[in-house]
This record gives structure tokens, C-alpha cells and sequence, in this order.
């Protein structure tokens, strides 16, 4: 398995065991102003109301297995 696919793997599995994510806008906006030649800090990682019952509803899921 490659090395970008490998971390497309590991980079889901941890959306999906926290939720935290960053839009497709804000990393686009990031990644341009880092292409103007600005050092910017990335995005900084959110989890949205639903994301989270989501992933509290799995954890509960694997508790009670």
C-alpha cells in the first residue's frame, strides 16, 4: 500500500474515532496562502454538534459490546 494511501487510512480512522476536521474551504485557503509564500499556522481542527453525537453514539456502541 502506498504511502499517501496509507495516510488517507489513518487520516479517516481518526475523523472517525474524534471528529475533528477542518473544511475544504479552510484548507484551500490555507494551502493558498501558503503557495503565496505566507507562513500561516493550518486551520485549527473542529468538531461540529453533529459530528460529535456521531462519534459518542459509536463509542457508546463499542462500550456496551
Amino acid at each position: 500500500m502506498s504511502g499517501n494511501l496509507q495516510d488517507a487510512i489513518r487520516a479517516w480512522n481518526d475523523y472517525q474515532a474524534t471528529g475533528l476536521h477542518v473544511t475544504q474551504d479552510e484548507a484551500d485557503d490555507w494551502l493558498a496562502k501558503l503557495e503565496a509564500g505566507h507562513d500561516v499556522a493550518p486551520p485549527v481542527c473542529r468538531v461540529d454538534e453533529q459530528t460529535a453525537l456521531i462519534v459518542a453514539v459509536r463509542h457508546q456502541k463499542d462500550l456496551d459490546c
